[in-house]
């Protein structure tokens, strides 16, 4: 779901990986925040834009998701 998020961003879908830093791919706060929302929204897991901006890459952020809903995260 959090590599979905970063295409429905804007982001070329072949340059997001779990290994793609989030500063690099020009995802701004705005952008973090709106990440944080839709994975409230979709898995109704509460992460803090600070959570995601915190994170260096997209591995970051996918780890969170999974320690707070567990591996089903990893195919939603």
């Amino acid at each position: 779901m959090v590599l979905n998020q970063g295409a429905e961003l804007g982001v070329e879908p072949a340059a997001v990986t779990l290994t793609a830093r989030l500063d690099g791919l020009g995802l701004d706060s705005l952008d973090i925040m709106e990440m944080s929302q839709q994975v409230r929204r979709g898995l109704g897991v509460t992460l803090s834009a600070k959570d995601f901006a915190e994170t260096a890459c997209f591995r970051g952020a996918h780890d969170q998701v999974t320690a707070a809903v567990g591996p089903v995260a990893e195919h939603a």
